[in-house]
């Protein structure tokens, strides 16, 4: 992507609006603060009630938001590069549904580790059986899309299954279900900093591999690219992404979806895209908080109040293009 001047324009308004949401979500609230009081808090000078808040709940809560919505929103934008599917989304390819049925059976039955490790290692055994089902002398976007369906259908029935048993809290489960930000704190942060930052550092020096996801498959081989051999990094790299985000917050929908599409519709690319992600998952999370204060909402129902029609407007208008 050349930078001219509309796409340095645009770069700076993603910028702006990113800055602009991360400074609403740490000063609104039960504690409204100034932009004096969040730098005193920044540079200790406050030790009170409130600088607890800010230290203890909104920072690591705002940073929370703002890496899980970038890790989902950049593992969107790789599924449909690998899969050549405007509709791919984490949440349609089994990964997200993987992740969030293993974080519900380690809750079940008191397994140690964090949720996140819970989250990565089912959204790799997700992603895994989805990549062994569609492999037949290598991969094509048709059968991983198919195969990635069939393995959410099926995590989505255990889950419910889960939800049934008298085991659980069901109650409380549903609602991370539904995506929650609730229980955000510095513990819930490192995991999900420490894991989400190598996969951005690894696609930001792969950025040549991932143009070549591009390229219709007989031209890349015909270039001598082993194209099969670039869609399991990267969908390797959108697998850990996604399960990242899933083990801090829970299965958040449709970021992975909207969030490229806004991208690509104002010429900006996978840093637009996560900075695009970002953005909504940290605005969604501020007004989940206080639209019914001090009631609180679940992510995952704004976000879907954003991505259901959109994805429906993708829908159509496939289908429209295809008559």
């Amino acid at each position: 992507m050349s930078l001219n001047s509309k796409n340095l324009t645009l770069i700076l308004f993603s910028s702006v609006t990113l800055v602009v949401v991360i400074y609403q979500s740490l000063s609104v609230g039960i504690y409204q603060f100034s932009l004096s009081d969040l730098r005193s808090f920044l540079l200790n000078e406050q030790q009170t009630s409130q600088y607890l808040v800010f230290w203890e709940l909104r920072l690591p809560r705002t940073l929370i938001a703002l890496f899980g919505g970038a890790a989902l929103a950049t593992a969107g934008h790789i599924m449909q590069s690998v899969l050549k599917n405007p509709l791919a989304s984490p949440n349609l390819t089994g990964v997200m549904s993987g992740a969030a049925f293993a974080v519900l059976t380690a809750t079940m039955f008191v397994l140690p580790l964090s949720s996140l490790f819970w989250g990565i290692a089912g959204g790799l055994i997700g992603g895994v059986i989805t990549l062994s089902i569609s492999w037949k002398n290598g991969i094509t976007p048709s059968r991983l899309a198919l195969a990635g369906v069939s393995v959410s259908a099926f995590c989505q029935a255990a889950i419910t299954y889960i939800l049934l048993s008298d085991r659980v809290d069901s109650e409380a489960l549903f609602f991370w279900l539904t995506g929650s930000n609730a229980g955000a704190n510095w513990d819930a942060f490192w995991p999900l900093l420490f894991t989400t930052l190598p996969m951005f550092a690894l696609l930001i020096v792969s950025y040549r591999q991932r143009s070549y996801l591009e390229l219709d498959d007989e031209v890349a081989r015909g270039l001598g690219i082993p194209i099969n051999s670039y869609r399991l990094l990267f969908g390797f790299i959108s697998v850990i992404l996604t399960a990242a985000s899933v083990g801090a917050f829970g299965p958040v929908g449709f970021i992975g979806l909207v969030a490229p599409h806004l991208a690509r519709m104002l010429g900006l690319g996978l840093i637009g895209s996560a900075a695009i992600g970002a953005s909504l998952v940290i605005t969604a999370d501020l007004l989940a908080r206080t639209l019914l204060m001090p009631l609180e909402l679940p992510i995952g129902v704004l976000t879907a109040m954003i991505g259901a029609p959109w994805f429906l407007y993708l829908i159509l208008g496939k289908l429209w293009m295809a008559r």
